[in-house]
């Protein structure tokens, strides 16, 4: 019998433990924001998919999506498809089809969780092992930065950003995944060492998301916590554990902000990660040996069902009284309660400094540049309400009306992202989408499984919590973020459909009956359906191979012409080749050249990327400045004249336009010097700028 369940349970295991190990690769690589992270991964994906989806659809046992679901795939493929199609109108196409194949990459994801009927035990194996394997990336993180001499490559603006280069991005991957570790070890059904080693592993994820210093992240966290709380069953169970989680992680707060202030007064880091790292490690220790010793008691404490209900409809009573109680004295601290939100309303207009910020960055007023981001957002869909200005086409419009000195590629928002890029085409087509697939996993939730309920609420509030920091934030870039949101919701809608007798009611209160294997054979035209299927798949690698290729490529080129310059061209030659779309090539052979001198190659490379992005302000000041030093003034003007109108508060731009107008000579590598200090003055000495001193 042991046999026959494992047998049971092993095609999900395999299409959950290899997906969420792509998952954890690209957490570690930059949160597979990146085209030579994406891509590989996305690749593999793919090819599972396709395995997967004619293994299940053979199987005569194999129980359809529901209606909702199979309404949910239907509409994100379409959302897919209408990204695609964006690239027409796209202001920079290679940054659009970049765009679409991201969202092609959770398309897959999604298909991939939503193909299993998944069973409780399968579900929880794979949630868990997912949020042990971020765990491991944290405590990882945390031992990196513990042995390094140079624990400040780990940091930008003093927060902590590894692995994935975005200290928002950073701590969304921790928290995101607390919510399914935390409820998995308040679970009886477990055994109890399991129960201690996740109680730990959802310390570890709280504390090292603190070092990330995400101001969003707090927002998001405690929304989800609101949500997790309201929805999951045994109230009172999952509040017991949330509070011993946050009993371990408050005495280490201190030390782990701590990081921040002497990072940011110049003091000794390695001794502050020290003191913080002995502080998280006594808090996992303390959850892992507590969490331990409450399963053990739990085991052999048995509380009548009446008894439990009971409890769980007190501790809603109390934490409903608190709340008002809470609100009726913030409300007298704060004064006028509209003053005071017209306070806070202007903070997050005004922009924002690292001055504004006090012991740490969850100190200080509201201040943020996104109001400026949402503004020009949301001004490319009233200019576009149908279509949107096309995917990945935020950072053109926003560098020509910016009213303040950020260089965002994202508008910091997924509502605005999805209306201003893709209309409201796309709008409702995502919408459709995330109320389509959350109805099919919340009809489930009368059910009396009280452990089958709360995977779903576990999943869910993955994906709440991604959903809420993403409204503010550019975490749908992340493939290591967003795909397992999307994985997470696919396993909430399915969850539980295999137990579902054949002929049950469906939501729609109609039959649902499973046809058998004959039945299936007859019904389905399985030589089209595999010609079309095929014809997809391929298209769809097409779609990440060739742009792959040239990423790999362009990277190659950039780390290796110091050494062999001609062979750094011919790769850069063979990439702009593989990618019709992107400049990137042309604009890093024309810096190439510039670096070496080469200015008659540096004025094609930079020809042949404004052919492909006419928006290149970077390509029409290298050709100003190449051309003003070639004595050809007139074009020259006209080059620097339109990169001001694309970036006009560019002070470089600006500067250099003011001395070719005077006739003073022009330095293509000046100019180079000058945004290299730029980019070491945003970002600091990192990883990735270990050229900065």
């Amino acid at each position: 019998m042991v046999q026959s369940r494992a047998s049971t349970l092993l095609p999900e295991l395999v299409v959950g433990g290899l997906a969420s190990a792509v998952f954890l690769v690209w957490a570690v690589d930059g949160g597979g924001a990146a085209p030579t992270s994406l891509y590989p991964g996305s690749l593999f994906l793919l090819g599972l998919l396709c395995v997967a989806a004619f293994a299940y659809s053979r199987d005569p046992g194999w129980r359809r999506p529901s209606r909702p679901l199979a309404l949910a795939c239907l509409l994100l493929v379409g959302f897919v498809a209408w990204n695609f199609l964006s690239v027409a109108w796209a202001d920079v196409k290679g940054d659009a089809w970049l765009a679409a194949n991201r969202t092609l990459t959770y398309l897959i994801a999604f298909a991939l969780f939503a193909l299993p009927a998944w069973r409780r035990t399968g579900a929880a194996i794979v949630l868990g092992g997912y949020a042990l394997g971020v765990a491991a990336i944290a405590g990882g993180t945390l031992l990196h930065i513990s042995a390094s001499a140079e624990p400040e490559l780990s940091f930008i603006g003093d927060a902590l950003v590894d692995p994935t280069g975005y200290h928002n991005a950073t701590a969304a991957l921790f928290l995101a995944a607390f919510f399914p570790a935390v409820f998995l070890a308040s679970r009886r059904e477990l055994a109890w060492p399991l129960r201690g080693l996740l109680l730990a592993a959802s310390g570890l994820l709280v504390e090292l998301a603190l070092i990330a210093q995400s101001r969003g992240s707090a927002i998001a966290f405690a929304v989800t916590c609101v949500l997790y709380l309201i929805l999951v069953p045994g109230r009172l169970r999952a509040a017991i554990y949330l509070g011993l989680v946050a009993l371990a992680v408050a005495p280490a707060t201190p030390a782990l902000l701590d990081i921040y202030t002497t990072l940011r007064d110049g003091g000794d880091a390695v001794a502050a990660i020290d003191q913080a790292a002995r502080a998280v490690w006594l808090g996992c220790g303390a959850l892992l040996v507590g969490g331990c010793l409450l399963a053990l008691a739990d085991r052999r404490l048995a509380v009548p069902q009446c008894l439990g209900a009971a409890a769980d409809r007190g501790f809603a009573i109390v934490a409903v009284v608190a709340a008002l109680i809470g609100l009726v004295i913030a409300a007298n601290a704060t004064g006028d309660p509209l003053e005071w939100a017209e306070a806070r309303w202007t903070d997050f207009k005004s922009g924002y400094s690292e001055d504004d910020f006090g012991s740490s960055r969850f100190s200080g007023d509201l201040g943020s540049n996104r109001y400026d981001f949402w503004r020009v957002s949301w001004r490319q869909f009233t200019e576009s309400p149908l279509t949107g200005a096309g995917s990945e086409s935020f950072a053109v419009d926003y560098l020509q009306e910016r009213r303040s000195d950020e260089e965002p590629k994202h508008p910091h928002s997924l509502p605005l992202r999805v209306l201003g890029q893709t209309g409201l085409v796309g709008g409702l087509l995502f919408a459709g989408f995330m109320l389509s697939a959350i109805y099919a996993a919340l009809r489930r939730f009368p059910e009396r499984d009280r452990l089958r309920r709360g995977l779903a609420v576990a999943a869910l509030a993955m994906l709440a919590y991604w959903f809420v920091h993403s409204s503010g934030d550019w975490h749908w870039v992340f493939a290591g973020l967003t795909a397992p949101a999307f994985a997470a919701l696919a396993i909430a809608a399915r969850l539980g459909e295999e137990d579902a007798p054949e002929g049950a009611p469906t939501a729609e209160g109609g039959p649902d009956p499973v046809p058998s294997g004959d039945e299936r054979a007859r019904l389905v035209p399985w030589p089209a359906l595999l010609a079309g299927s095929a014809c997809l798949a391929l298209a769809g690698a097409a779609s990440y191979v060739l742009p792959l290729a040239a990423a790999g490529d362009v990277s190659a080129a950039r780390s290796s012409w110091r050494a062999d310059p001609q062979a750094a061209f011919d790769r850069l030659e063979r990439a702009r080749a593989l990618d019709p779309l992107s400049a990137e090539a042309d604009e890093l052979a024309g810096t190439i050249a510039v670096e070496l001198g080469e200015h008659k190659r540096a004025w094609a490379a930079f020809q042949a990327a404004l052919e492909r992005n006419p928006y290149s302000w970077f390509a029409l000041l290298e050709l100003g400045v190449l051309e003003a030093r070639a004595g050809e003034r007139k074009s020259a003007l006209a080059h620097l004249e339109r990169a001001r109108e694309l970036n006009p508060r560019d002070p470089l731009i600006a500067a250099t336009l003011r001395d070719v107008r005077r006739g003073r000579e022009a330095d293509p590598a000046a100019v180079h010097d000058s945004l290299l200090e730029r980019v070491c003055g945003r970002f600091g000495r990192t990883e990735a700028t270990r050229f900065c001193n």
